[in-house]
């Protein structure tokens, strides 16, 4: 059985780099998504917080990378707490 890692270095550059970009999307996404459901808020709560609608807030957890970065600290500051990326 081949690893991640084995696979990916048998890969192009191209490759690699969008798998990165990718893993970036998704740990953002994830870890966003964990904020809300650590604080037990709901996205109709978490909008209403924000003075958003519920669908700018389901974008926000599911296209984190293609916020605005205020819309992003925004979010995080309504849920009180921080939020800590892997790096990659």
């Amino acid at each position: 059985m081949t690893t991640l890692e084995e696979y990916l270095s048998a890969q192009t550059p191209a490759f690699r780099k969008k798998v990165k970009a990718e893993f970036r999307q998704m740990s953002l996404q994830c870890a966003v998504s964990r904020l809300r459901y650590e604080q037990n808020l709901t996205q109709q709560e978490v909008a209403r917080k924000l003075q958003l609608s519920q669908s700018a807030v389901s974008k926000i957890e599911r296209n984190a990378l293609d916020v605005k970065l205020s819309d992003l600290v925004r979010y995080v500051t309504v849920s009180y707490t921080h939020l800590t990326l892997p790096t990659i």
